[in-house]
């Protein structure tokens, strides 16, 4: 019993998920939602470490969930960070501030009056939102579609 134990601490401690984010799983659920996609990589072409890239674009409340498959952990986690740097010029407006990190997992979430933004980082992908708020909602039924914690 004690070695269960000790291995259950371990994994939690250890930031270990069975979960991974996978962009074939966000393109399916997205389309189910009823999300345009757009995998179109302008944006970040000129980034070799953007492996691939799709936009979820709600063509009726004109808004758009971003996800980014980079080169490996480490460029996702830079990635997290430049993104929260500027997330964080709207840090002291907040209505809702969640932030978890984790060695292959890291969340930041924040909520004004007028946005929603949220990073989602785990291992070498990341999900970028920074829109209006008032399509809070819908973004948070396709992240609880695709499992993720927010």
């Amino acid at each position: 019993m004690r070695k269960i134990l000790i291995i259950v601490t371990i994994l939690i401690l250890s930031g270990c998920t069975n979960y991974h984010l996978n962009i074939d799983e966000f393109r399916k659920t997205s389309l189910n939602e009823g999300y345009y996609l757009d995998n179109e990589n302008r944006e970040y072409k000129n980034y070799d470490y953007v492996q691939d890239i799709c936009y979820a674009y709600n063509r009726e409340k004109d808004y758009l969930v971003q996800f980014i498959k980079l080169k490996d952990d480490d460029y996702a986690y830079r990635f997290f960070l430049t993104n929260q740097d500027a997330f964080n010029q709207e840090k002291n407006k907040y209505t809702y501030f969640k932030e978890e990190n984790t060695s292959n997992y890291n969340l930041y979430h924040i909520e004004t009056e007028k946005y929603y933004m949220l990073l989602i980082r785990m291992d070498n992908s990341v999900i970028y939102v920074n829109t209006d708020i008032e399509y809070k909602s819908d973004i948070e039924d396709l992240l609880d579609n695709l499992k993720l914690n927010y």
